[in-house]
């Protein structure tokens, strides 16, 4: 048998890509190894011709482990967005959570509800500030998180927060009535189209 490279004897590779090649046998379709003579099941007189092709694949982000993985998968998170029920939030400072702790997860994860302690500022629709936690102590507002399920139990607030993460979100005036018109246990003034909500979630206990 013998074996013929492609155009010119160059295989060909596009640039960003990792490429593999495997020598094809023609005559049965099949793989052969390379720098071995392909193994088909041809007549005598069928010539054995074996053609080097180049499949180029693309790129992919190894994960820890060391394995490939899809690039959508190894990305960074969303830093901001909007949940069904309207909430605009973004992310002001990101957090990995409580390395010490071992809590490396959101709020949302821990079951039962676990309690947190939060450092917050509540603003109008016109940026005057309604009311804060300083009053509330060095950690701020301490309460069983989804009790009440007031605005910060909802998606988009506290339920989806890293301890040490703080995160910004706007509320519009729709869901403050349908959550009792309270956040954090205060009453929000009827006459605003929204609130923001600059907090920090300080700490978190599971249950």
């Amino acid at each position: 048998c013998h074996k013929r490279r492609g155009h010119r004897g160059q295989t060909r590779r596009l640039p960003q890509s990792r490429s593999a090649e495997w020598d094809v046998d023609v005559a049965s379709g099949g793989p052969a190894l390379r720098g071995e003579p392909s193994l088909s099941s041809h007549s005598p007189s069928t010539p054995c011709v074996s053609r080097r092709f180049t499949l180029s694949l693309p790129l992919m982000a190894p994960s820890v482990a060391g394995t490939l993985v899809p690039p959508a998968l190894a990305g960074t998170p969303a830093m901001s967005g909007t949940t069904y029920d309207g909430i605009e939030w973004e992310i002001i400072e990101s957090s990995p959570g409580d390395k010490i702790r071992g809590l490396l997860y959101p709020v949302s994860h821990y079951k039962p509800l676990p309690f947190v302690a939060v450092k917050y500022r509540v603003l109008s629709d016109t940026g005057k500030e309604l009311f804060n936690s300083d009053s509330k102590g060095e950690r701020g507002f301490q309460y069983q998180h989804g009790i009440r399920d007031e605005i910060q139990d909802q998606p988009g607030a506290v339920l989806d927060m890293y301890v040490g993460e703080t995160r910004k979100f706007r509320v519009p005036q729709d869901l403050i009535l349908e959550r009792g018109g309270k956040i954090f246990q205060q009453k929000v003034p009827l006459n605003v189209e929204y609130i923001d909500v600059e907090a920090t979630l300080v700490y978190l206990q599971p249950y």
